[in-house]
């Protein structure tokens, strides 16, 4: 069987702490990953990138919320009664602790997205898997 070669469009929901969770994306496809990847350059205040020795410089501050913003369709976090939609600027306007709690959560998730990636093509005979991407049981 040949291997798979394009990202799976399916849905996980990750549980987090007080009953929330996260509706993440099961994989990212080399384009949303790219977009990731840019979002985390450090800019000029004019937002030109910011270069060292030729390559664009990534900036540490950016990594953890350009991973959330790629991966994260929705969550179940409500402000006044009211559904909080998933972008930059709420991310930015979570509490400290929420952010690292939602980050590892979606650090982990990617770790075992590229795990499986790392399996299915090690696989003796390439075999591919269309299992989703699920989360572990903690």
């Amino acid at each position: 069987m040949p291997m798979r070669r394009f990202a799976q469009a399916a849905i996980v929901r990750l549980p987090i702490s007080g009953g929330d969770w996260l509706d993440v994306k099961a994989e990212l496809t080399a384009g949303e990953q790219r977009e990731m990847f840019t979002a985390m350059v450090r800019t000029t205040a004019s937002g030109e990138p910011v270069f060292q020795d030729g390559r664009p410089l990534r900036d540490p501050t950016l990594f953890a919320r350009s991973m959330i913003a790629a991966y994260v369709l929705d969550w179940s976090f409500v402000l006044e009664g009211r559904p909080i939609e998933v972008s930059v600027q709420t991310i930015d306007g979570l509490l400290p602790l929420t952010f690292a709690e939602v980050a590892d959560a979606v650090n982990a998730h990617d770790d075992r997205v590229r795990a499986a990636q790392e399996a299915e093509k090690n696989a003796p005979d390439g075999a591919s898997s269309s299992r989703p991407i699920s989360p572990s049981v903690a």
